[in-house]
């Protein structure tokens, strides 16, 4: 959802990685759902869904951190910790 006062871009392939437990950023995969984030511009108070995918081989047991980063010039940025194992 953008919450800002002026138009706001997402790129659901560009925006998020995944760093494994081993430190590797992992980027998001193209295939994995049938429900992928698209790119494009979100009006204010516009909101938009869709899955975020990544192809993890290594399966490494430990913390992952799910990284938001946006191409865009905007200084949102996001991190969430998600233990596996």
């Amino acid at each position: 959802m953008n919450t800002g006062s002026g138009q706001e871009s997402f790129n659901g392939g560009f925006d998020w990685k995944l760093q494994d437990p081993n430190g590797a950023a992992l980027m998001t995969g193209f295939t994995g759902s049938s429900s992928m984030l698209s790119a494009g511009r979100l009006a204010p108070s516009g909101r938009t869904t869709g899955d975020v995918c990544f192809d993890d081989k290594a399966g490494a047991k430990g913390r992952y951190i799910l990284l938001f980063d946006p191409m865009s010039f905007s200084s949102e940025r996001g991190a969430w910790i998600m233990p596996r194992g």
